[in-house]
């Protein structure tokens, strides 16, 4: 391999936005099994919830539904259409190569789009940091997850006139949160994509959405402050599409953004959100393989 050409990429389109939950889908539609994951969260100290992966429709079209669900909680997802429980590991599409495995991670602490659909707990960034430096996780795994909820943090600090130690973490610091990122950045890791590109990243023309600082407007404010020198484009939909944890990974994970690098895709996965559009699939799709 030469310095500037890596052997694994991958294309993050993002037509209907992302969060942390349908990165993970998409990244288990392509492969990634979902064993691995549970492994990688025990290895983070998560106990209490539950790993659940269905597949379902959204207009016509198939994705992963992907949740952290605590388990006192019932696990009780309040909008999610019939599906079809996952199997620990997916086969490959036909006409993908096998033995290829995904990446992915989580967002979606707005209440919105992207929410996984029950109030998070908080957590404050040296708890975070204690869970994941204290993990057996390889390094560059801790390294991009760490990176992912400092930015998070360094966003929040900015917005609310205060330190990165004394921000306090409410939807991001819910296990959820935590295990999606902490999954996307292993999964990354363990599938051997050393650079991973997006599309533009769609931002709602309008609208708001309810969190715990109230009502805000959406891009909410920490996603746009982490969204600082991305390319971006307003989407027709009057919804929150990309939430803060999502942004942070795009931030962190992303070596650039634009049209799909030229590449031999050789796995496709899609991530569906919770809402169904009226005209439109809400999913997720990520491209995987070699850079030509």
């Amino acid at each position: 391999m030469t310095a500037d050409k890596p052997h694994r990429i991958a294309y993050i389109d993002m037509s209907t936005g992302i969060s942390g939950d349908m990165f993970v889908g998409a990244m288990i539609d392509a492969g990634f099994p979902i064993e691995r994951l549970r492994e990688g969260l025990g290895d983070v100290g998560l106990k209490g919830v539950r790993i659940d992966a269905r597949r379902v429709t959204r207009r016509g079209l198939g994705g992963i539904k992907f949740e952290v669900i605590e388990e006192e909680q019932g696990g009780v997802d309040r909008e999610s259409p019939p599906s079809t429980p996952v199997p620990p590991s997916l086969p490959p599409r036909v006409g993908e190569g096998g033995g290829i495995q995904g990446f992915a991670a989580r967002l979606g602490e707005g209440g919105g789009l992207h929410s996984h659909g029950h109030e998070p707990h908080g957590r404050h960034l040296s708890e975070i940091v204690r869970m994941i430096e204290g993990s057996g996780l390889p390094e560059p795994v801790r390294r991009n997850a760490l990176a992912v909820f400092r930015a998070i943090g360094e966003a929040e600090a900015h917005l609310h006139n205060t330190t990165v130690e004394e921000v306090h973490f409410h939807e991001v610091g819910a296990v959820d949160s935590i295990a999606d990122v902490v999954g996307g950045c292993l999964a990354l890791h363990e599938m051997g994509v050393e650079k991973a590109f997006g599309s533009e990243v769609p931002l709602c023309g309008g609208g708001t959405v309810t969190f715990s600082h109230g009502i805000v407007p959406v891009p909410a404010p920490a996603t746009l402050e982490l969204l600082k020198g991305i390319p971006t484009r307003t989407s027709d939909l009057k919804t929150e599409l990309v939430t803060p944890t999502g942004a942070a990974l795009l931030r962190v994970l992303c070596a650039g953004f634009g049209p799909r690098p030229d590449m031999v895709v050789e796995q496709i996965g899609y991530g569906a959100g919770t809402k169904d559009f009226p005209d439109r699939p809400n999913l997720l799709r990520v491209c995987i393989g070699r850079p030509l």
